[in-house]
């Protein structure tokens, strides 16, 4: 099994940092404007589903590490990407940069971890966007999709990026 001490510095960032970009690269996707409000709401949902995915993918001792380090580091790492994603509108392809830059992270880990764990790796991922995704009901009816377009999207884009 693939372990952190199995990756230079460079690579661990990379890889320990990509469920924080996926899941602000989807917040960011569906920026609604001066709603703060869904922003509060997919950051607390991301901060929730830390909890879940540890017990969920718990046996994985990478996804683990990965998420001792966001512990450790703290969820504001979240809010400062977030935060440099929406600012960087203006930049002609932002969410695209970010998302290939999940999809090195994929491929760091093929090349170190068994293709088991990587893909666990990538669905722990894809879930922690997700849970972004899923954190606010969009348009105006109650049996609206909790899901946007825009966020379906983007969740695609990162599969593709991570060969899923």
């Amino acid at each position: 099994m693939a372990t952190k001490n199995d990756f230079d510095p460079d690579d661990w960032k990379k890889i320990a940092s990509a469920p924080i970009i996926a899941a602000a690269v989807i917040s960011a996707s569906d920026d609604v404007g001066d709603d703060m409000e869904s922003e509060d709401e997919e950051i607390a949902a991301f901060k929730e589903s830390l909890v879940k995915l540890r017990k969920k993918y718990g046996k994985t001792e990478l996804v683990n590490e990965v998420l001792d380090a966001i512990e450790n580091e703290g969820t504001g790492e979240f809010d400062r990407l977030f935060a440099t994603i929406s600012a960087s509108a203006s930049h002609e392809s932002p969410l695209e940069d970010r998302i290939k830059s999940v999809g090195e992270a994929g491929e760091i880990l093929e090349r170190v971890a068994d293709k088991k764990e990587a893909k666990q790796y990538k669905k722990f991922l894809i879930d922690a966007a997700t849970a972004v995704a899923s954190a606010s009901k969009e348009g105006f009816f109650v049996f609206g999709s909790s899901i946007s377009k825009k966020e379906e999207f983007y969740l695609r884009q990162l599969q593709s990026a991570l060969n899923l």
